[in-house]
């Protein structure tokens, strides 16, 4: 006879009491001889925007059972966010007292959000003496925080004339699952400054920027000018704005992202190269004109040696 049905023939017994010629018969609660245990009551999934992480558990079953009773005890688990879990193995055979091993597996996607928790539950069912007992364990599964951002901007090329202010517009996206704020700032300032440049950030930080969510800020961007001259060359000047997660590196990691926007400078304006223009024309119109009379005199002084020549050669055949 098993433990459980022993268990149950002496409550049967346990108490009886007469009343109106009838024997009412008390019976106690039978003990639970299943029980189960996580090792691990919370846990932290660390996954990315395209990274989904498995979370293991381990721990035991005990059956308190008479010598020689076998005993086949089903473990189920389940997640309540709906997250995927397997348990291995999904069924133990007792054959005594000893705790067993399981253990558990939990598949916690790709991008979601931080601090979400998941409550894992392993349910542990037996069947002993026609009567079904349960045991159940839970832990907690809680989504990490991930720190990425991303820089965009729908006008990131701009023209301008020699001295003049370009204007830019920038998004900085958070695409981590937290809560994040943003440090700013403008890569080689000061060798720009030293060019010339005058370069200045709307803003040195971004805070609280929700998940998938954005914040602008602008650039603003004045190219040098020399006083003495109206000529430049064309050339294009790289603008890095660095953005830094502050979660991040609160956690010791550095994620960052730079984002260059140009500056065309045209080089010189119309009037300036009209006036060049016009200056050279006017010397080589000089230079031709030159050439012209020298070449024009020459040719009229050599015709008058031919000329004359001719005439004292005519002069002297007469004598």
């Amino acid at each position: 006879m098993s433990r459980v049905a022993m268990l149950l023939a002496l409550t049967i017994l346990g108490s009886a009491v007469l009343c109106a010629g009838q024997v009412t018969v008390a019976v106690a609660p039978i003990p639970n001889p299943l029980s189960i245990t996580l090792d691990q009551t919370t846990q932290e999934a660390m996954i990315t925007e395209s990274t989904k992480t498995v979370v293991g558990f381990t721990g035991n079953i005990t059956v308190q059972m008479v010598k020689g009773q076998r005993v086949t005890v089903t473990l189920i688990p389940s997640v309540d966010t709906g997250w995927a879990s397997e348990v291995a193995p999904s069924e133990m055979l007792f054959t005594g007292n000893d705790p067993l091993p399981f253990s558990v597996n939990v598949t916690v996607p790709e991008n979601q959000a931080a601090a979400r928790v998941g409550m894992l539950s392993v349910e542990a069912r037996c069947t002993e003496a026609g009567m079904e007992f349960t045991a159940q364990s839970s832990a907690n599964i809680t989504v990490r925080p991930y720190y990425r951002l991303m820089i965009e901007s729908d006008e990131p090329y701009i023209e301008i004339a020699p001295g003049g202010t370009a204007h830019f517009t920038v998004k900085v996206w958070n695409v981590g699952n937290s809560v994040d704020t943003f440090d700013l700032g403008i890569v080689e300032l000061e060798r720009l400054a030293k060019d010339g440049w005058e370069v200045s950030l709307g803003s040195n930080e971004l805070r609280a920027i929700p998940a998938n969510d954005y914040r602008t800020v602008n650039i603003t961007a004045r190219s040098p000018q020399d006083q003495d001259t109206d000529v430049y060359k064309s050339e294009s000047v790289a603008i890095t704005l660095k953005a830094t997660s502050r979660g991040a590196s609160g956690r010791g990691e550095t994620i960052s992202q730079s984002f260059p926007v140009m500056v065309h400078i045209t080089g010189a304006s119309m009037q300036a190269v009209g006036l060049v223009f016009g200056e050279v024309a006017a010397v080589v119109i000089i230079i031709a004109v030159v050439a012209f009379t020298v070449f024009y005199r020459y040719r009229r002084m050599k015709r008058r040696k031919s000329i004359l020549g001719k005439q004292e050669s005519e002069a002297e055949k007469g004598q």
